[in-house]
């Protein structure tokens, strides 16, 4: 189990103007490896995106992960809802973050969640997903 979780900020929202285009993204994203100090973008089907990061942390392997959520306001605007969280890996360990899907993919009970391993002295990243996108 994680040693250390830590929400770096509740939820920020970011107003923008103007449409959001989403990459379409696979139906699932078998493991791949992380090259440390070096940020890896996944486009995820909800429309969101994942930013994620390590580090070699004192205590293990220090992951950073941004999830950007968009949102359609009331009055049609997009919004962004980001959060970042953090946590520190031990070999063996690893850390699922579930991706907030729009209300009516909810309502079909789809669902991704980012899974990060650390695997030896490297950290990997799958996305999980169920139902269908």
């Amino acid at each position: 189990m994680t040693r250390f979780i830590h929400t770096i900020g509740a939820v920020a929202l970011i107003v923008i103007g103007g449409a959001v285009a989403g990459a379409a993204a696979p139906r699932a994203m078998p493991p791949q490896e992380l090259t440390a100090a070096q940020a890896v973008r996944i486009p995820l089907d909800s429309g969101a995106s994942a930013l994620v990061y390590w580090l070699r942390g004192r205590d293990g392997a220090d992951v950073v992960t941004t999830i950007d959520t968009p949102v359609r306001d009331r009055d049609g605007s997009w919004d962004h809802a980001l959060v970042r969280v953090e946590a520190t890996l031990l070999p063996g360990e690893s850390q699922r973050v579930a991706v907030p899907a729009p209300i009516e993919q909810q309502q079909l009970g789809r669902q991704e969640v980012l899974r990060i391993m650390r695997a030896g002295d490297h950290v990997e990243i799958g996305v999980e997903r169920s139902g269908s996108f």
